[in-house]
């Protein structure tokens, strides 16, 4: 089980709603945590989605972005120095 901690009262306790997620689950990036991680505006990382340059994943209304396309975008746009 994940343990949260209460700020307020200095009290941990186990969260039954959050349980251990599984090793193999990829970490999911928010379209700002996308533009902060890479050091880019949150409007640019928005248009990469709409014009679907990156793979991302629709969780609702929310957009998400796993960490491997992170890493495939940033692959197949790297500039190889000579």
């Amino acid at each position: 089980m994940v343990q949260s901690v209460s700020s307020c009262w200095g009290i941990a306790t186990r969260s039954r709603y959050m349980p251990d997620s599984p090793p193999d689950l990829e970490r999911l990036y928010t379209v700002a945590e996308f533009g902060e991680a890479t050091n880019t505006s949150e409007r640019f990382a928005r248009r990469l989605v709409a014009t679907k340059r990156i793979r991302y994943i629709k969780v609702g209304k929310f957009v998400r972005i796993p960490h491997s396309a992170i890493t495939e975008y940033l692959d197949a746009n790297r500039v190889q120095t000579q």
